[in-house]
């Protein structure tokens, strides 16, 4: 049956020259879509390169926040002993200073009264063995004030490697941050492209699939092509048959046009009529249902014979309420509107053929 319909759509000579263009428009944008995939091939690979530079990148800023954390940790305790150290250092250099206090005024409070001969008392003066402790009192406190500024110093290092270790930690983690950020952007743009290649390569299998077939068909026509039938009798319906659906709004008119995307020229055999999802399609005159079923290409789809070599035709249904051998009065309904075959939005897609020869529609529907 499926052949049926297609030598219906398709049956004289014009149509087999029509047929080799569309067969050539179809190579060509089978061609400029294959190039479209590689790119897309070609920048994902692009992505997934950047997406695994930038997690080694990560890997390796996070090994070195963990270093500079290890060093944080160890300066940090440094810093506490040296504090600690100071001090215990300002301790002693207390106890000291104490210390020489008391030689000083042990000293003073032991000098010998002014009448009394020094010989005399020399055994017992003693001063000498004062002075000596202070003297060696007095190092002591040079040598710790001495140790105090150099811990001091000790100090001020550590705590200019802690705070310089504790901005890179903060430029690393910041870093990674970033990294994090622009990693989403590319994988975001990953996934489009992913979607966007599997979408061509969804074309590409259609449009391989269509081209055989049309192939094919070109090939049956050429060595059986039906006879015409007499069109005076269909003619005499011109302008007085039903507009299949109520409302609706013609997106694509019959005749040749300009692909969106491939930028191809392509000729619609028919009309395309926007309307809403499940908006009733009516059968345009009295006939004869010749086929009802999924077809390539025009997804759900309805042949209606009215005699003469008169055929209608309408695709992109959401419903067939119909079947093949059925009988239908003009203005009976046989489906409904959607977005089956080839297209995205609920469209219907109808047109109008005398032996094979695509018609304009608006020149046959009041």
């Amino acid at each position: 049956m499926k052949t049926l319909l297609i030598l219906l759509l398709v049956t004289s000579i014009s149509d087999i020259e029509e047929g080799k263009k569309n067969l050539s428009n179809i190579s060509l944008e089978l061609k400029k879509t294959t190039a479209a995939l590689k790119k897309a091939e070609e920048k994902k690979g692009n992505l997934t390169k950047q997406i695994e530079t930038s997690l080694i990148k990560e890997k390796k800023n996070k090994k070195k926040i963990t270093e500079v954390e290890k060093h944080l940790k160890e300066t940090g305790k440094n810093l506490k002993k040296t504090e600690k150290k100071i001090v215990s250092i300002g301790e002693e250099l207390g106890q000291e200073k104490d210390n020489l206090s008391f030689l000083v005024k042990k000293a003073w409070f032991s000098k010998p009264p002014d009448n009394i001969p020094y010989l005399l008392l020399s055994q017992r003066d003693q001063r000498p063995s004062l002075f000596l402790l202070m003297d060696r009192n007095t190092g002591r406190i040079e040598e710790r004030e001495i140790e105090k500024d150099r811990t001091f110093v000790e100090k001020n290092r550590l705590e200019g490697f802690y705070d310089h270790s504790k901005k890179t930690k903060e430029d690393v983690s910041l870093n990674i941050k970033m990294e994090k950020e622009r990693r989403m952007v590319v994988a975001k743009n990953l996934d489009e492209t992913q979607k966007e290649a599997e979408k061509q390569k969804t074309r590409i299998n259609t449009l391989k699939e269509e081209q055989k077939k049309l192939e094919g068909l070109i090939a049956e026509l050429s060595a059986k092509r039906k006879p015409a039938k007499k069109e005076g009798e269909a003619y005499k319906l011109k302008g007085g048959l039903v507009w299949p659906i109520s409302g609706g709004k013609i997106t694509r008119e019959f005749g040749r046009y300009t692909h969106p995307e491939t930028n191809a020229v392509m000729i619609n055999k028919g009309i395309d009529i926007s309307a809403s999802q499940g908006t009733e399609v009516c059968s345009i005159g009295a006939g004869e249902v010749v086929y009802a079923d999924w077809f390539v290409g025009y997804g759900k789809l309805i042949m209606i014979d009215h005699g003469s070599g008169l055929y209608s035709l309408y695709a992109y249904l959401n419903k067939i309420s119909v079947k093949q051998g059925e009988t239908v009065a003009a203005g009976s309904a046989i489906g409904t509107v959607g977005s089956t075959g080839s297209v995205e939005t609920p469209t219907l897609h109808f047109e109008i053929r005398v032996n094979g020869q695509p018609q304009d529609p608006l020149d046959w529907v009041k």
